[in-house]
């Protein structure tokens, strides 16, 4: 399994990215889109106020096919691992 780290309010600044924007060598991840979204607010809301309550939720998608969808809360964001196969490579992404 390949581990990844994403910066988190960098990606929360971008909302929707591809892999090569935030991670080099990741040349396995072509063909896909990243996105990082609020839920209940606007990006630019959440980090002008966050809470702990707040929801987001991380999206990995190529073209029309889900890949990966997990929700979860503002004060999970640093605990919270994605787990996800793509091209038979599994890979897991945390925030930091």
């Amino acid at each position: 399994m390949k581990k990844l780290v994403m910066p988190f309010l960098m990606c929360l600044r971008n909302g929707k990215f591809k892999p090569d924007e935030v991670f080099t060598g990741v040349d396995d991840l072509e063909g896909l889109t990243i996105e990082l979204a609020a839920v209940n607010k606007t990006n630019q809301e959440l980090i002008k106020d966050p809470d702990d309550n707040d929801e987001l939720k991380f999206t990995i998608e190529s073209a029309d096919q889900l890949i990966s969808a997990t929700e979860f809360k503002m004060s999970e964001v640093f605990e919270t691992k994605i787990d996800f196969e793509w091209n038979d490579h599994k890979f897991q992404i945390s925030f930091k």
